[in-house]
C-alpha cells in the first residue's frame, strides 16, 4: 500500500460523465500526473509492452519520469543497449499499463514512440536526473546479456563516474498517447471507457466493462 491518500475522494469518479470527454481526459491526467511526480504513487511504475524480434509481445515494468499533458506525452529512461529500445527501433507502436489499486482504476494506454540518445532532449532529461541515477548507466554489464551462471554479481556504479559513458548509455523514450482504455471499478457499477485522439481533437465512446 502506498504512504498517499488516493488521487480522488470516495466514491471514484474519474469517469463520471461520460458525455464529456475533455472533462474525462483531464480528470485522467491527474493519475498520470501523479506517477509522474510522486515516488510512491502506483502510476510511478506502469508495465511497458512493446513487439518482440518475433513478432510476439514482450513487456517489463519501466519509471514513469514525466508527464505532458499538452503534449500527451509520456516519458521513461533506459539504457540504449536494452532489447526495448531494439524493439521500439523496429517497431514504435507500445502500450503502458497502469493501474491504482485503492482507486482501482486500470489505463491501458497505447502509445508511439521515439527515442532519444545523445540528443537535446536526452540531455535535458540526464541532466535533471541525480548523480547517482546517472552513474546507474555507466555499467559495463549489457542488459540481457547471456553471462556465466558462476559469474559474480556487478552492483551498479555509484558517483563519481565518468559521465560521458554514462550518457552514451542513456536513453530518454518520449511517448505520444494515441489512445486510453481506462476502466474503474465501482460499488455502483463497474465504468469503461475508450479515449482517442484525431489530431487535437479528443473522442470517447463508452464500452462494456
Amino acid at each position: 500500500m502506498r504512504d498517499i491518500l488516493p488521487v480522488t475522494d470516495q466514491p471514484i469518479l474519474a469517469l463520471a460523465d461520460l458525455a464529456d470527454p475533455v472533462g474525462t481526459w483531464g480528470r485522467l491526467c491527474r493519475w498520470l500526473t501523479a506517477g509522474a511526480t510522486t515516488p510512491t504513487h502506483p502510476f510511478r511504475w506502469p508495465v511497458l509492452s512493446t513487439v518482440a524480434d518475433d513478432g510476439g509481445p514482450d513487456a517489463r515494468t519501466v519509471v514513469l519520469r514525466r508527464f505532458d499533458h499538452a503534449a500527451r506525452q509520456l516519458v521513461f529512461h533506459t539504457d540504449v543497449r536494452s532489447a526495448k529500445v531494439t524493439d521500439l527501433r523496429r517497431d514504435a507502436r507500445c502500450t503502458f499499463l497502469f493501474y491504482d489499486a485503492d482507486d482501482r482504476l486500470q489505463m491501458r494506454v497505447r502509445a508511439v514512440a521515439a527515442i532519444h540518445h545523445a540528443d537535446d532532449f536526452a540531455r535535458a532529461e540526464f541532466a535533471a536526473l541525480p548523480p547517482h541515477n546517472r552513474a546507474t548507466y555507466a555499467s559495463v554489464v549489457v542488459p540481457g546479456e547471456v553471462e556465466s551462471t558462476d559469474a559474480p554479481f556487478v552492483y551498479p556504479p555509484k558517483p563519481p563516474v565518468d559521465e560521458a559513458v554514462s550518457f552514451g548509455h542513456f536513453a530518454a523514450v518520449a511517448c505520444v498517447i494515441e489512445r486510453i482504455d481506462a476502466l474503474e471499478l465501482h460499488p455502483s457499477g463497474h465504468r469503461r471507457a475508450v479515449l482517442e485522439w484525431n489530431g487535437a481533437e479528443v473522442r470517447i465512446k463508452r464500452v462494456g466493462p
